[in-house]
Formats: C-alpha cells, structure tokens, sequence
C-alpha cells in the first residue's frame, strides 16, 4: 500500500467555503481512480490548523496517476484561491497496519 499526506493551510475566512466545496468535490475524481483504497478530509479545529487529506492507494503509481488527471488538476488550480501557502505532500511506501 502507499499513503499520501497532503497539508494546507486554508485562509480563515474561506474555511466553511472550502468544507462545503471539498466535501461536494473534493474526492470524487480520486474514488473512479484504479487503485484508490480510501480517503480522509481532516479540517482543522482551530482556523490557524492545517487541513490534512489522507489517502490509500494500491501502489505510489496509482497515486500519481491520480495527481496527474485533468479533473484533479483543474480542481487543484481551483483551490488555490484558498490557500494561505501551497500544499505540503508527504508519501509513504511503507505502512504499517
């Protein structure tokens, strides 16, 4: 399996914005991927928090693909009006369950 984690820091003001637009769109494109396993959305409890994702996937190839799909990239280009700073990717090879 590989994990990935993604970390932003979403603008205060834009935070129910961002729940509401996430939570409609935020994973449907990843859940028609080849390999996708599963997903979490984090928000942040206070607003100076980061939002994390979470995510499974069969192998780091599937991931990629994932990253690289014309869906995502447009809805990532979206999102970035509602970052304080871009995203913060950390990927796991090996996990332990």
């Amino acid at each position: 399996m590989f994990v990935r984690v993604s970390r932003s820091l979403i603008k205060p003001e834009r935070l129910e914005e961002f729940k509401t637009l996430f939570a409609q769109q935020g994973l449907t494109t990843a859940k028609q991927q080849p390999g996708f396993r599963w997903a979490f959305a984090l928000p942040p409890l206070r607003p100076d928090d980061a939002w994390q994702t979470i995510s499974g996937w069969e192998r780091r190839e599937d991931a990629e693909a994932y990253h690289q799909h014309p869906d995502r990239t447009r809805l990532a280009q979206r999102w970035l009006a509602f970052y304080i700073e871009p995203p913060a990717i950390s990927n796991y090879d090996e996990v332990i369950e």
